[in-house]
């Protein structure tokens, strides 16, 4: 037996409780974020105002060569279809032919079979989080194991040069984003930033994925100019997918449709999150007034640097206001701001730190 459940104090400790559990949290989480922000086209509006806008062109859409390609390597678990990477990887290009032929009607009917929206949700607990055996129910990720044929299409998608030089034109330097991007290299621009600036804080969103809604994302995506045809398909997968919740080996027996998730799993999802991160980086950078100030993406995670301690919390703030604007909810817990003079930490205190209770701290 895994890991046992924890939910409003109860302790679900076989199987079949721990999948009820998880389903009914998640089921309670979306509806409530719905409740919360049940304006999707403010969301729409406010996310496009400070989004890239991008002529993409004419779109090439991968052939049977190039998802043949795709598989090269390819390792991954089996979806709801029952297919794995492996068997997918075991396929001649006659049939990638025909997958092809079959994927672009999807594209100009925009519309999907109901097969590829079948999906299973696995969900992993955070070790950090682990106590006694027992996780709290919020604390297991979800990781959601789309269609294997879908997921090599968006793959291969991902691996056409078109689509790579597109990434690079319209995302920002300070956004590290794709293969080539060394988390290591981001991580030393940063340091070298805060020994020349002095302030520094961290950012960390609630669930960020699970807060990415479909129709907010296919409207970014075809507004930074991808294939308007595409950006509507994915868009309707993400919102009209449907899950089968597991968890050690067990399932609910009902699906669940989280209408408001970009699934974490689907290979578009970091590309979508690296968009997001861009439009409040735009937004943030046009506070008026500020010293010099740095900031550097990794998927969804912020670390802004700044040269005084009045400019640090307005940033800090930016982010915040302009999460809450497309429905994203920054997760104070984790927020994290450090000063590299021991001296400037009162003067960083008095910054308006409070509101956001925080604790400041020095790295000399």
């Amino acid at each position: 037996m895994g890991v046992s459940v924890v939910s409003n104090g109860s302790v679900a400790h076989n199987p079949p409780d721990c999948v009820s559990v998880l389903f009914d949290f998640w089921d309670r989480f979306w509806n409530q974020n719905a409740s919360d922000h049940p304006d999707t086209e403010l969301l729409v509006d406010n996310l496009l105002a400070s989004a890239v806008s991008h002529d993409g062109g004419t779109w090439e859409y991968p052939t049977g060569k190039d998802l043949r390609q795709a598989t090269v390597g390819y390792r991954s678990a089996a979806g709801a279809d029952g297919w794995s990477g492996q068997e997918l990887a075991a396929l001649p290009t006659a049939v990638w032919d025909t997958f092809v032929c079959l994927a672009n009607q999807w594209a100009e009917k925009e519309e999907l079979p109901v097969a590829l929206t079948q999906a299973i949700t696995v969900f992993i607990p955070k070790n950090s989080k682990i106590t006694n055996n027992c996780v709290p129910v919020q604390h297991l990720r979800p990781i959601t194991i789309l269609s294997g044929w879908w997921r090599l299409w968006m793959r291969a998608w991902l691996q056409t040069n078109q689509m790579q030089e597109w990434a690079q034109t319209i995302l920002p330097e300070e956004i590290a984003y794709g293969a080539g991007c060394d988390s290591q290299v981001a991580a030393s621009k940063i340091l070298d930033s805060y020994s020349q600036l002095g302030f520094i804080a961290s950012l960390d969103f609630s669930k960020c994925f699970d807060l990415l809604r479909p129709q907010l994302c296919g409207a970014l995506l075809r507004q930074a100019g991808w294939d308007a045809r595409m950006s509507s398909l994915v868009a309707q997968l993400w919102s009209g997918h449907q899950r089968w919740i597991c968890y050690d080996n067990c399932y609910h027996p009902d699906v669940l449709v989280p209408r408001l998730a970009l699934p974490q799993g689907d290979p578009l999802g970091p590309l979508v999150a690296s968009l997001y991160m861009s439009a409040g980086l735009r937004q943030v950078q046009n506070l008026a007034g500020l010293g010099p100030v740095k900031t550097q993406v990794w998927m969804d995670d912020r670390t802004v640097v700044a040269s005084s301690a009045e400019d640090l919390p307005q940033q800090v703030t930016a982010w915040a206001e302009w999460s809450s604007s497309v429905g994203l909810v920054e997760n104070l817990d984790k927020l994290q701001v450090s000063c590299k003079n021991p001296r400037n930490v009162d003067q960083l205190s008095i910054a308006s730190l409070i509101p956001l209770r925080l604790k400041p701290r020095s790295l000399s």
